[in-house]
Protein backbone atom coordinates (compact mmCIF):
# COMPACT_ATOMS: atom_id res chain seq x y z
CA UNK A 1 0.00 0.00 0.00
CA UNK A 2 1.49 3.37 -1.02
CA UNK A 3 2.14 5.81 1.97
CA UNK A 4 0.14 8.79 2.27
CA UNK A 5 2.25 12.02 2.10
CA UNK A 6 2.52 13.76 4.90
CA UNK A 7 3.31 17.40 5.76
CA UNK A 8 7.46 17.35 5.79
CA UNK A 9 6.58 15.54 2.14
CA UNK A 10 5.29 18.69 0.99
CA UNK A 11 8.12 20.98 3.16
CA UNK A 12 10.35 19.43 1.72
CA UNK A 13 9.18 19.83 -1.90
CA UNK A 14 8.46 23.27 -1.15
CA UNK A 15 11.48 24.03 0.42
CA UNK A 16 10.09 25.00 4.07
CA UNK A 17 9.56 23.76 7.30
CA UNK A 18 6.79 21.79 8.15
CA UNK A 19 5.49 23.94 10.30
CA UNK A 20 5.11 26.65 8.15
CA UNK A 21 3.54 24.08 5.58
CA UNK A 22 1.44 23.45 8.89
CA UNK A 23 0.49 27.29 9.57
CA UNK A 24 -0.32 27.13 5.78
CA UNK A 25 -3.44 24.52 5.38
CA UNK A 26 -4.51 25.68 8.72
CA UNK A 27 -5.32 29.31 7.06
CA UNK A 28 -2.99 31.11 9.34
CA UNK A 29 -3.18 34.84 8.51
CA UNK A 30 0.71 35.00 9.27
CA UNK A 31 1.46 33.06 5.60
CA UNK A 32 2.21 35.47 2.90
CA UNK A 33 -0.32 34.67 -0.20
CA UNK A 34 1.94 33.67 -2.50
CA UNK A 35 3.79 31.15 -0.36
CA UNK A 36 0.07 29.88 1.00
CA UNK A 37 -0.29 29.56 -2.93
CA UNK A 38 2.29 27.32 -4.06
CA UNK A 39 2.32 25.11 -0.09
CA UNK A 40 -1.40 24.43 -1.16
CA UNK A 41 -0.83 23.68 -5.03
CA UNK A 42 2.36 20.71 -4.26
CA UNK A 43 0.01 19.51 -1.35
CA UNK A 44 -2.48 18.78 -4.55
CA UNK A 45 -0.25 17.54 -6.58
CA UNK A 46 1.45 15.12 -3.97
CA UNK A 47 -1.86 13.89 -2.73
CA UNK A 48 -2.04 15.01 0.74
CA UNK A 49 -4.55 14.95 2.72
CA UNK A 50 -5.49 15.62 6.38
CA UNK A 51 -4.53 13.54 9.05
CA UNK A 52 -7.64 13.70 11.23
CA UNK A 53 -6.24 11.32 14.00
CA UNK A 54 -3.05 13.19 14.04
CA UNK A 55 -4.68 16.72 13.84
CA UNK A 56 -7.41 15.53 17.30
CA UNK A 57 -4.23 14.27 19.12
CA UNK A 58 -2.72 17.61 18.48
CA UNK A 59 -5.60 19.93 19.32
CA UNK A 60 -6.73 17.37 21.75
CA UNK A 61 -10.35 17.42 19.84
CA UNK A 62 -12.13 15.37 17.58
CA UNK A 63 -13.61 16.03 14.73
CA UNK A 64 -16.17 13.42 14.67
CA UNK A 65 -20.05 13.67 16.08
CA UNK A 66 -21.49 10.83 17.77
CA UNK A 67 -25.16 9.64 16.88
CA UNK A 68 -26.83 7.25 18.37
CA UNK A 69 -30.53 6.32 16.96
CA UNK A 70 -32.86 3.66 17.37
CA UNK A 71 -33.38 2.23 14.20
CA UNK A 72 -33.48 3.20 10.88
CA UNK A 73 -37.10 2.72 9.49
CA UNK A 74 -38.75 5.95 10.77
CA UNK A 75 -38.15 8.03 8.24
CA UNK A 76 -38.00 10.96 10.52
CA UNK A 77 -34.86 9.85 12.43
CA UNK A 78 -33.20 10.35 8.50
CA UNK A 79 -34.22 13.83 8.83
CA UNK A 80 -32.42 14.48 12.32
CA UNK A 81 -29.36 12.82 10.55
CA UNK A 82 -29.57 14.59 7.68
CA UNK A 83 -29.98 18.03 9.42
CA UNK A 84 -26.97 17.16 11.87
CA UNK A 85 -24.45 16.18 9.21
CA UNK A 86 -25.29 19.23 7.13
CA UNK A 87 -24.80 21.36 10.40
CA UNK A 88 -21.49 19.04 11.62
CA UNK A 89 -19.77 19.74 8.49
CA UNK A 90 -20.66 23.80 8.55
CA UNK A 91 -18.36 22.97 11.84
CA UNK A 92 -15.72 20.82 10.33
CA UNK A 93 -17.49 18.07 12.03
CA UNK A 94 -18.30 14.40 10.90
CA UNK A 95 -20.87 12.88 12.27
CA UNK A 96 -20.47 9.01 12.47
CA UNK A 97 -24.06 7.44 13.10
CA UNK A 98 -24.73 4.21 15.18
CA UNK A 99 -28.21 2.18 15.53
CA UNK A 100 -28.86 0.49 18.69
CA UNK A 101 -31.93 -1.17 17.86
CA UNK A 102 -33.62 0.00 21.39
CA UNK A 103 -31.01 -3.13 23.04
CA UNK A 104 -30.05 -1.23 26.55
CA UNK A 105 -26.60 -3.08 26.17
CA UNK A 106 -25.74 -2.39 22.71
CA UNK A 107 -26.42 1.41 23.48
CA UNK A 108 -24.07 1.30 26.05
CA UNK A 109 -21.43 -0.46 24.10
CA UNK A 110 -21.84 2.30 21.30
CA UNK A 111 -21.61 5.20 23.87
CA UNK A 112 -18.24 3.48 24.83
CA UNK A 113 -16.88 3.13 21.80
CA UNK A 114 -17.93 7.13 20.71
CA UNK A 115 -16.04 7.58 24.51
CA UNK A 116 -13.01 5.28 23.72
CA UNK A 117 -12.30 7.75 20.36
CA UNK A 118 -13.29 11.11 22.05
CA UNK A 119 -16.03 12.53 19.77
CA UNK A 120 -16.17 15.96 20.34
CA UNK A 121 -20.11 15.29 21.57
CA UNK A 122 -22.53 12.64 21.35
CA UNK A 123 -26.46 13.10 19.97
CA UNK A 124 -28.66 10.54 21.29
CA UNK A 125 -32.15 9.92 19.43
CA UNK A 126 -35.16 8.39 21.94
CA UNK A 127 -32.25 6.46 24.56
CA UNK A 128 -33.35 3.62 26.27
CA UNK A 129 -30.39 3.61 28.99
CA UNK A 130 -31.88 4.04 32.30
CA UNK A 131 -31.27 8.20 33.74
CA UNK A 132 -28.50 7.19 35.86
CA UNK A 133 -26.54 5.53 32.51
CA UNK A 134 -27.12 9.00 30.43
CA UNK A 135 -26.04 10.94 33.22
CA UNK A 136 -22.82 8.75 33.81
CA UNK A 137 -22.09 9.05 30.08
CA UNK A 138 -22.60 12.51 29.96
CA UNK A 139 -19.85 13.48 32.81
CA UNK A 140 -17.40 11.75 30.28
CA UNK A 141 -18.22 13.47 27.17
CA UNK A 142 -21.04 16.21 25.83
CA UNK A 143 -23.95 14.35 25.63
CA UNK A 144 -27.84 15.94 23.99
CA UNK A 145 -30.73 13.80 24.16
CA UNK A 146 -33.40 14.35 21.22
CA UNK A 147 -36.86 12.93 22.51
CA UNK A 148 -36.13 12.34 26.05
CA UNK A 149 -37.93 14.29 28.13
CA UNK A 150 -36.76 13.93 31.48
CA UNK A 151 -35.23 15.40 35.11
CA UNK A 152 -31.61 15.85 34.14
CA UNK A 153 -29.46 17.01 36.22
CA UNK A 154 -26.05 17.70 34.10
CA UNK A 155 -27.79 16.85 29.97
CA UNK A 156 -29.31 19.02 27.60
CA UNK A 157 -32.42 17.63 26.19
CA UNK A 158 -34.64 18.45 22.99
CA UNK A 159 -37.94 17.54 22.83
CA UNK A 160 -41.69 18.15 21.65
CA UNK A 161 -43.89 19.90 24.07
CA UNK A 162 -45.94 16.31 24.77
CA UNK A 163 -48.82 18.30 26.48
CA UNK A 164 -49.18 20.73 23.69
CA UNK A 165 -49.51 18.21 21.15
CA UNK A 166 -52.19 16.60 22.86
CA UNK A 167 -54.18 19.00 23.35
CA UNK A 168 -54.14 19.74 19.84
CA UNK A 169 -54.77 16.32 18.91
CA UNK A 170 -57.64 16.06 21.04
CA UNK A 171 -58.85 19.51 20.42
CA UNK A 172 -58.82 18.59 16.53
CA UNK A 173 -60.38 14.73 17.21
CA UNK A 174 -63.50 16.69 18.81
CA UNK A 175 -63.90 19.15 16.21
CA UNK A 176 -64.05 16.75 13.88
CA UNK A 177 -66.99 14.58 15.14
CA UNK A 178 -64.90 11.60 16.69
CA UNK A 179 -66.22 10.05 20.29
CA UNK A 180 -63.47 8.13 21.64
CA UNK A 181 -59.69 8.49 21.49
CA UNK A 182 -56.99 5.21 21.31
CA UNK A 183 -53.23 5.78 21.08
CA UNK A 184 -51.46 2.93 19.43
CA UNK A 185 -47.71 2.22 19.46
CA UNK A 186 -45.59 -0.87 18.98
CA UNK A 187 -43.75 -2.40 21.78
CA UNK A 188 -40.45 -1.20 22.01
CA UNK A 189 -38.89 -2.64 25.20
CA UNK A 190 -37.22 -0.11 27.34
CA UNK A 191 -37.86 2.40 24.85
CA UNK A 192 -41.43 2.76 25.82
CA UNK A 193 -40.80 4.97 28.52
CA UNK A 194 -40.66 7.71 25.82
CA UNK A 195 -43.83 6.60 24.37
CA UNK A 196 -45.52 6.40 27.67
CA UNK A 197 -44.73 10.29 28.21
CA UNK A 198 -46.97 10.45 25.07
CA UNK A 199 -49.55 8.29 26.20
CA UNK A 200 -49.63 10.12 29.64
CA UNK A 201 -50.22 13.64 28.02
CA UNK A 202 -53.22 12.86 25.66
CA UNK A 203 -54.81 10.50 28.32
CA UNK A 204 -54.87 13.66 30.26
CA UNK A 205 -55.84 16.12 27.08
CA UNK A 206 -58.70 13.63 26.87
CA UNK A 207 -60.06 13.46 30.38
CA UNK A 208 -59.70 17.06 30.52
CA UNK A 209 -62.57 17.37 27.86
CA UNK A 210 -64.38 14.14 29.01
CA UNK A 211 -63.12 12.13 25.38
CA UNK A 212 -63.25 8.41 26.36
CA UNK A 213 -59.21 7.05 25.84
CA UNK A 214 -57.25 3.78 25.52
CA UNK A 215 -53.89 3.55 25.25
CA UNK A 216 -52.85 0.23 23.33
CA UNK A 217 -49.71 -1.27 22.43
CA UNK A 218 -49.16 -4.07 19.54
CA UNK A 219 -46.72 -6.78 18.16
CA UNK A 220 -47.80 -6.40 14.69
CA UNK A 221 -50.01 -5.55 12.00
CA UNK A 222 -52.74 -8.18 12.65
CA UNK A 223 -52.75 -6.76 16.16
CA UNK A 224 -53.82 -3.15 14.92
CA UNK A 225 -56.79 -4.76 13.54
CA UNK A 226 -57.71 -6.48 16.62
CA UNK A 227 -57.15 -3.37 18.78
CA UNK A 228 -59.67 -1.46 16.15
CA UNK A 229 -62.36 -4.23 16.71
CA UNK A 230 -61.89 -4.07 20.50
CA UNK A 231 -63.05 -0.49 20.51
CA UNK A 232 -65.31 -0.11 17.61
CA UNK A 233 -68.91 0.33 19.27
CA UNK A 234 -72.02 1.02 17.44
CA UNK A 235 -72.55 4.43 17.46
CA UNK A 236 -69.15 5.09 18.70
CA UNK A 237 -66.72 7.49 16.26
CA UNK A 238 -63.52 6.23 16.80
CA UNK A 239 -60.11 7.88 16.18
CA UNK A 240 -56.57 6.57 16.31
CA UNK A 241 -53.72 8.67 17.45
CA UNK A 242 -50.95 7.25 16.02
CA UNK A 243 -46.87 7.26 17.91
CA UNK A 244 -45.39 8.02 14.43
CA UNK A 245 -46.74 8.13 11.00
CA UNK A 246 -45.61 4.35 10.30
CA UNK A 247 -47.39 3.34 12.78
CA UNK A 248 -50.18 5.96 11.26
CA UNK A 249 -49.72 4.00 7.78
CA UNK A 250 -50.16 0.64 9.43
CA UNK A 251 -53.10 2.03 10.89
CA UNK A 252 -54.92 3.08 7.71
CA UNK A 253 -53.85 0.00 5.83
CA UNK A 254 -55.68 -1.96 8.68
CA UNK A 255 -58.78 0.35 8.35
CA UNK A 256 -58.91 -0.31 4.40
CA UNK A 257 -58.64 -4.02 5.32
CA UNK A 258 -61.44 -3.82 7.25
CA UNK A 259 -63.60 -2.82 5.04
CA UNK A 260 -64.44 0.69 6.16
CA UNK A 261 -63.31 4.41 5.05
CA UNK A 262 -60.50 6.26 6.61
CA UNK A 263 -61.88 9.66 7.82
CA UNK A 264 -65.18 8.37 7.48
CA UNK A 265 -65.82 5.32 9.66
CA UNK A 266 -62.50 5.35 11.60
CA UNK A 267 -60.13 8.68 11.84
CA UNK A 268 -56.48 8.78 12.28
CA UNK A 269 -53.65 10.98 12.93
CA UNK A 270 -50.06 10.36 13.19
CA UNK A 271 -47.17 12.24 14.72
CA UNK A 272 -44.15 13.82 13.16
CA UNK A 273 -45.60 15.16 9.80
CA UNK A 274 -43.06 12.73 7.59
CA UNK A 275 -43.04 12.76 4.01
CA UNK A 276 -45.07 9.23 3.96
CA UNK A 277 -47.52 10.95 5.39
CA UNK A 278 -47.55 13.44 2.87
CA UNK A 279 -47.87 11.09 0.02
CA UNK A 280 -51.23 11.73 -1.91
CA UNK A 281 -51.69 7.48 -1.28
CA UNK A 282 -52.04 8.28 2.52
CA UNK A 283 -51.89 12.02 3.58
CA UNK A 284 -52.56 11.23 6.91
CA UNK A 285 -53.04 14.21 9.88
CA UNK A 286 -49.73 13.94 11.17
CA UNK A 287 -48.37 16.94 14.39
CA UNK A 288 -45.60 18.51 12.51
CA UNK A 289 -42.42 18.99 15.39
CA UNK A 290 -41.35 22.07 13.80
CA UNK A 291 -39.13 24.45 15.63
CA UNK A 292 -38.70 27.89 15.38
CA UNK A 293 -35.79 29.88 16.11
CA UNK A 294 -36.46 31.34 19.23
CA UNK A 295 -34.60 32.11 22.98
CA UNK A 296 -36.06 28.74 24.45
CA UNK A 297 -33.78 26.75 21.73
CA UNK A 298 -30.76 27.89 23.39
CA UNK A 299 -28.38 25.28 25.36
CA UNK A 300 -26.42 25.95 27.93
CA UNK A 301 -22.80 25.89 28.52
CA UNK A 302 -21.18 22.73 30.27
CA UNK A 303 -21.00 23.00 34.17
CA UNK A 304 -24.28 25.12 34.31
CA UNK A 305 -27.89 24.39 34.52
CA UNK A 306 -28.77 21.69 32.11
CA UNK A 307 -31.93 23.66 29.14
CA UNK A 308 -34.62 21.45 28.39
CA UNK A 309 -35.22 22.68 24.93
CA UNK A 310 -39.24 22.14 24.05
CA UNK A 311 -40.56 22.35 20.97
CA UNK A 312 -44.23 23.77 20.24
CA UNK A 313 -45.79 21.67 17.62
CA UNK A 314 -48.13 22.31 14.87
CA UNK A 315 -50.86 19.66 13.26
CA UNK A 316 -51.26 19.00 9.05
CA UNK A 317 -54.33 18.35 8.62
CA UNK A 318 -54.91 16.15 5.72
CA UNK A 319 -57.18 13.82 4.65
CA UNK A 320 -57.84 10.46 7.04
CA UNK A 321 -59.14 12.50 10.13
CA UNK A 322 -61.48 14.68 8.40
CA UNK A 323 -63.16 14.64 4.70
CA UNK A 324 -62.71 18.84 5.24
CA UNK A 325 -60.79 20.84 7.40
CA UNK A 326 -61.47 25.36 6.74
CA UNK A 327 -58.61 27.33 7.57
CA UNK A 328 -58.41 29.84 10.17
CA UNK A 329 -55.26 32.31 10.44
CA UNK A 330 -53.85 31.93 13.77
CA UNK A 331 -53.40 35.79 15.18
CA UNK A 332 -49.75 37.47 15.37
CA UNK A 333 -47.42 36.69 17.82
CA UNK A 334 -43.75 36.58 18.31
CA UNK A 335 -44.35 33.08 19.86
CA UNK A 336 -44.84 30.09 17.84
CA UNK A 337 -48.32 29.02 18.22
CA UNK A 338 -49.26 25.10 17.46
CA UNK A 339 -51.77 25.46 14.44
CA UNK A 340 -53.89 23.37 12.52
CA UNK A 341 -53.58 23.39 8.80
CA UNK A 342 -55.68 22.98 5.69
CA UNK A 343 -53.31 20.27 3.70
CA UNK A 344 -49.65 19.25 3.13
CA UNK A 345 -48.75 22.12 0.97
CA UNK A 346 -49.31 24.65 3.87
CA UNK A 347 -46.84 23.54 6.05
CA UNK A 348 -44.60 21.20 4.29
CA UNK A 349 -42.23 23.96 3.03
CA UNK A 350 -39.53 21.21 2.11
CA UNK A 351 -38.53 17.51 3.41
CA UNK A 352 -38.74 16.86 7.42
CA UNK A 353 -35.23 17.76 8.15
CA UNK A 354 -36.53 21.63 7.32
CA UNK A 355 -39.10 21.56 8.94
CA UNK A 356 -37.59 20.29 12.42
CA UNK A 357 -34.56 18.98 12.03
CA UNK A 358 -32.30 21.86 10.45
CA UNK A 359 -33.25 24.87 13.03
CA UNK A 360 -33.38 22.37 16.04
CA UNK A 361 -29.96 20.56 15.18
CA UNK A 362 -28.26 23.64 14.86
CA UNK A 363 -29.06 24.26 18.36
CA UNK A 364 -28.42 20.99 19.30
CA UNK A 365 -24.56 21.40 17.92
CA UNK A 366 -23.85 24.63 18.82
CA UNK A 367 -24.90 23.28 22.54
CA UNK A 368 -22.36 20.76 22.02
CA UNK A 369 -19.91 23.34 20.49
CA UNK A 370 -19.93 25.33 23.75
CA UNK A 371 -20.26 22.00 25.98
CA UNK A 372 -16.64 20.65 25.66
CA UNK A 373 -15.40 20.52 29.87
CA UNK A 374 -13.45 23.20 30.63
Amino acid sequence: MARNPTQSDVARAVGVSRGLVSMALSGSPAVAEETRERILRVARELGYTRDLGAASLAARRSRVLGVVLPDLRNPFLEGIVSALQDEAESRGLVSLVATASDDVGRELTILRRFHELRVAGVVMVSPVQPPEGLERAGELMPLVLIGADGPWRSLDSVHVDEDAAARLIVDHVRERGWTSLISLSERKGPGEVWIQRRQVALSRAAAAVGLPFDAVAIDGDAAISAALLDHLHPGARLAVAAHNDLVAIDALTAVRAMGLVPGTDVGVVGFDDTHLARRPEFDITSVSQDSPDSPGWRCWRWGRSPRAAVSPVGAVANGWSTPTCPYEAPPSSPTPLPILCPNKDFTTKGSVGSLVARRLQRRVLKCLHKSRPP
